[in-house]
């Protein structure tokens, strides 16, 4: 091969590649080239500033979907929820049964059990750190810690048209136990877990 061809070869090789690149990726990614728009830019914003969507607190049964099962002992099953598209289901997270104690938002179900978050606040990296207690069918009272994040998405309506989603995803749990007693310290993109009857050392969690 002369060093015609070569060159010849070489930008082919270049050009396949540039190609590709843009015609092979995912519909999504492409998608999310889009600029948003000033509203879904809007609602991120005011969701990281005050864990709200359009002036209301996030549903503790938003984050309740995230929890699973302490028998299981598995990362979450469900990793994304629609907040805009929670929002419009107020059968099933009324806005209006929620019920703020203190720094507690608390949420009742049917069957007469509680779910409530504590917001914690938010690591550098952006996520946010919410303390969880499951008041169930039983005696005990179930903590945990959930990190979750706040980000931007699309779909498409049954007509075909697009719509703006933003979605909160979980980044990760930590089980506490029935009525944990310790204390939780945000440093930068650590979250230090103090010793408990349940832990003899503190815990440090790295993000």
């Amino acid at each position: 091969m002369n060093l015609t061809s070569k060159i010849i070869f070489v930008v082919s090789v270049i050009c396949l590649t540039v190609w590709a690149s843009i015609n092979l990726l995912p519909p999504q990614a492409k998608q999310n080239n889009i600029p948003l728009s000033p509203e879904i830019k809007a609602a991120l914003v005011e969701a990281n500033a005050n864990f709200t969507y359009k002036g209301s607190l996030i549903h503790p049964h938003l984050i309740k979907e995230f929890e699973s099962w302490y028998s299981d002992n598995c990362p979450p099953v469900i990793v994304s929820i629609d907040v805009a598209a929670a929002a419009k289901a107020r059968n099933e997270y009324d806005s209006d049964a929620i019920k703020i104690d203190g720094s507690r938002v608390i949420a009742r179900s049917d069957d007469g059990t509680f779910y409530q978050y504590e917001w914690l606040g938010r690591l550098e990296n952006g996520i946010h750190i919410l303390k969880t207690a499951d008041y169930g069918e039983g005696s005990g009272v179930f903590t945990q810690l959930v990190f979750v994040k706040f980000t931007t998405d699309f779909a498409y309506d049954e007509d075909g048209s697009r719509r703006e989603r933003l979605l909160l995803t979980v980044m990760r749990d930590f089980i506490l136990g029935d009525r944990d007693d310790g204390s939780i310290e945000i440093k930068a993109n650590r979250v230090v877990i103090s010793a408990s009857r349940y832990r003899p050392e503190p815990i440090v969690l790295k993000f």
